[in-house]
């Protein structure tokens, strides 16, 4: 059996869209929740008459910055479910007995995440309609959509500097920071029957506060002349080593899911 068949591949998509689909619609309703309350809670205050424009505009912008962090932190913590079928000896005996070969499941489930984190971002643009409707029922002074606004921000932001740095090079390595992250936490949830999620928290925190207090003390003594390229460096070969290492949690995490046994220890899954 060749190790890449699209047929089977289709057939397990199928089988893992079946297995997660009530989950799937409870995160999205639950994005869809948050999404409108942080959207909401923003700009209905700025939505009267006497409001100037510019704090309106401020408000909104202000909204969505938070939605997107909090779409940041789900693409992070999506890595937690990306494998919630082989948790029981049974659930594994099913993954098992899928005419299907390691790849093709794993690939699988990774399709299935990238299908949820994209209906995590529509869920937002659902969000500003459904504002800006509610606002237009009401009878607001102030109706904007926010998604023009999205895309005005991203524009920008990628021509400021931060610290004399283009800020695209510190946004590409805070991406791949952002892609280690969650590779993290799908390498915990193969490897990890219970607590995943908690106990690759406290790993990402220890490591984060490490980084932290290295950083402060390569930088200590640092010529004012010298941030720049000091900043600079660190945005690329943070960009560099987090990507390595996210690259490194995927292979391992694959590695870690073709080699999984039926019976195994309770704790780790091997």
């Amino acid at each position: 059996m060749s190790n890449f068949n699209y047929s089977r591949f289709g057939i397990t998509f199928r089988w893992i869209e079946r297995y997660s689909r009530n989950t799937m619609i409870r995160v999205l309703f639950l994005a869809l929740a948050v999404y409108l309350f942080i959207l909401l809670m923003n700009t209905v205050t700025a939505s009267y008459k006497g409001i100037p424009a510019d704090m309106q505009q401020l408000t909104l912008i202000r909204a969505i910055r938070s939605c997107g962090m909090a779409y940041f932190f789900w693409v992070i913590i999506s890595g937690t479910w990306f494998c919630q079928n082989i948790k029981t000896k049974q659930q594994r005996i099913t993954v098992k007995m899928l005419p299907a070969t390691a790849l093709e499941k794993f690939l699988s489930h990774m399709a299935w995440l990238a299908i949820q984190l994209i209906g995590m971002a529509l869920m937002f643009c659902l969000a500003d309609v459904i504002r800006v409707a509610l606002f237009a029922a009401l009878g607001l002074d102030w109706i904007q959509w926010g998604i023009p606004v999205f895309f005005n921000i991203s524009r920008v932001a990628g021509d400021m500097y931060i610290l004399g740095v283009k800020s695209a090079a510190v946004y590409a390595a805070c991406a791949a920071w952002l892609l280690w992250a969650q590779s993290l936490y799908v390498l915990g949830s193969i490897l990890l029957n219970r607590y995943n999620s908690v106990i690759v928290s406290a790993i990402h925190v220890i490591l984060i506060v490490a980084l932290v207090w290295i950083v402060s003390k390569s930088g200590s003594g640092t010529a004012p002349a010298d941030i720049t390229m000091t900043a600079e460096t660190a945005s690329y070969t943070a960009m560099t080593a987090f990507a390595l290492l996210g690259i490194f949690n995927w292979v391992m995490a694959y590695r870690l899911y073709s080699r999984m046994q039926v019976i195994n220890n309770k704790l780790i899954n091997l």
